[in-house]
């Protein structure tokens, strides 16, 4: 499981590979507008959005695994309208994720 026990998730090679993209690209995501500059949480709103788009079909599965997520990123100062709009920006930032939401 890539996800910590607190909720969040780390900006490794391990998520780059589950997502198909390149870490690099994955590490650039600190740079959009508005994102939070800690690396985890990052990472954290990048495996959202990718439960969300890549394994929505699978929601019931995840979806405890998104509250402890969301709850870390409230904790640092990231709410939940934040937190949509920067999946709604990573997605459209990362290709297999905006692809998989095109398809859907």
């Amino acid at each position: 499981m890539l996800q910590k026990a607190d909720g969040a998730f780390a900006l490794d090679a391990r998520l780059a590979t589950c997502l198909g993209a390149p870490l690099a690209d994955l590490t650039a995501l600190v740079h959009v507008p508005g994102a939070p500059s800690d690396a985890g949480l990052v990472a954290t709103l990048v495996a959202l959005a990718a439960l969300r788009t890549l394994f929505a079909s699978f929601r019931q599965e995840w979806e405890l695994q998104e509250d402890k997520a969301l709850r870390l990123l409230a904790k640092n100062g990231v709410s939940a309208a934040e937190a949509n709009t920067l999946i709604a920006a990573f997605v459209q930032q990362v290709p297999a994720l905006r692809k998989a939401s095109h398809a859907a």
